[in-house]
């Protein structure tokens, strides 16, 4: 027995029930459905109650209500504290049941005054993991770790009966997603904000999956954005588009614009003044004359990095020394 320790908020709404969730309800229907336990839902992309921005795990279908009938029955009390004692083992991060609330930030239940007060349902959130179980397998590690203790008649305190004197708040140990992250900075954390983000740090193709959204905190973390040269653009069409004053006056400036490192402007700097890489015209002639950039002028443009202008001093070069 042991409770689960940190918590994944929602990022954007995926296609359905995750199969980790599906298997947790179908052990719930088995268990329940003869006391009156019914499906109240397990995927809704839409935001938690009372917010517009906050997407609720409903929407990236990690989380199950069950429906409790009568309302608040003791077997939906015994449960709720059954699921949060053994919550490490099943992947729950949060439970909320009659007011009150559980989650992975803290041992004991606290006072829920949330929109709805889950009087009639009682709502599980799964971590990841959880989520990503199969569906037999859920099945199979909820009645290994709960199937006993829910047919015993044991009685089990009702939940919130105790009240620690202060919450008891435990160190994540490496939960939370980017957009927490970006909550907690006061920082836009809409999908359009993540995907511009996204783009600036190097995380291709985003579409909000977990593995991105994973990628693009680990980055966010680390600091700023690696300057990377713009896809499909050499040394020579840098420099022909510095020549055209596409990139403004000063080298902070055009190499902000460029959206390069310090090196790789070196060699726009240089193919912009008329050399490769530092060498002159006579040296780039002497190199092709020797044999070091191939055959064929595109081939050899492309591997001297010298743009139009200076390849045809090169060529001219060469062919005087032919």
């Amino acid at each position: 027995m042991a409770i689960y320790n940190g918590y994944t908020g929602a990022e954007t709404c995926t296609q359905g029930p995750s199969t980790g969730a599906r298997g947790a309800m179908a052990w719930f229907l088995a268990k329940y459905a003869d006391d009156g336990g019914l499906n109240a839902g397990i995927y809704n992309c839409r935001p938690i109650r009372g917010s517009t921005c906050t997407t609720s795990l409903h929407g990236e279908g990690r989380a199950f209500d069950a429906a409790i009938r009568p309302y608040s029955a003791e077997y939906g009390t015994k449960l709720a504290d059954l699921i949060r004692r053994h919550s490490a083992e099943l992947g729950v991060q949060c439970v909320i049941w009659n007011r009150r609330i559980w989650s992975g930030y803290y041992d004991e239940w606290r006072t829920y005054t949330g929109v709805n007060p889950h009087v009639d349902h009682l709502h599980v959130e799964l971590s990841w993991t959880a989520a990503n179980r199969s569906v037999a397998d859920t099945v199979a590690l909820w009645e290994k770790v709960l199937g006993e203790l829910v047919d015993d008649d044991t009685e089990v305190k009702p939940v919130g009966s105790t009240k620690p004197s202060a919450p008891v708040v435990r160190p994540s140990t490496g939960g939370g997603s980017v957009v927490d992250w970006l909550n907690a900075r006061k920082r836009d954390s809409s999908y359009a904000a993540r995907a511009k983000l996204a783009a600036q740090y190097g995380v291709k193709g985003y579409s909000g999956t977990a593995a991105q959204n994973t990628a693009l905190l680990a980055k966010l973390k680390a600091g700023g954005p690696a300057a990377t040269k713009p896809a499909g653009k050499t040394v020579a069409q840098m420099a022909a588009e510095v020549r055209a004053g596409k990139h403004g006056n000063g080298h902070d400036v055009r190499r902000k614009s460029l959206g390069i490192s310090a090196a790789e402007y070196a060699k726009v700097r240089d193919a912009v003044n008329g050399k490769a890489a530092g060498k002159s015209v006579a040296d780039m002639a002497a190199e092709v004359i020797q044999g070091k950039h191939g055959n064929g002028h595109t081939a050899r443009q492309k591997s001297l990095g010298a743009d139009n202008g200076t390849y045809a001093k090169v060529r001219a070069a060469v062919n005087k020394r032919a």
